[in-house]
């Protein structure tokens, strides 16, 4: 049995990477964002196309970092739950 330590260093988990259905309002903003993504390709041109690129690569860049940033502050949380619980836990939680 390997444990959650390993799993994670193995890539058995990828907390990155969670599904959504298809029908969920994420996939909805989503289908609209590459709706507009798409349209606004395809009626730019010149340093008007690369401005909006690169404004899609800084989008994309300051949400992987934001979510990186949220996923290690839920951790944190969760292990300082932990730590408060193992230290004030002296057999009887009902004191």
């Amino acid at each position: 049995m390997t444990s959650i330590l390993e799993d994670l260093y193995y890539g058995n988990i990828r907390p990155n990477e969670v599904g959504f259905s298809k029908d969920s309002p994420y996939a909805k903003k989503l289908n609209e964002l590459v709706n507009c993504q798409e349209k606004l390709n395809r009626v730019l041109e010149g340093s008007d196309m690369e401005c909006f690129h690169k404004y899609c690569d800084a989008q994309s860049e300051l949400n992987a970092m934001s979510a990186a940033r949220d996923f290690i502050y839920g951790f944190c949380l969760g292990a300082k739950f932990m730590i408060e619980i193992t230290k004030e836990n002296d057999g009887d939680f009902f004191d």
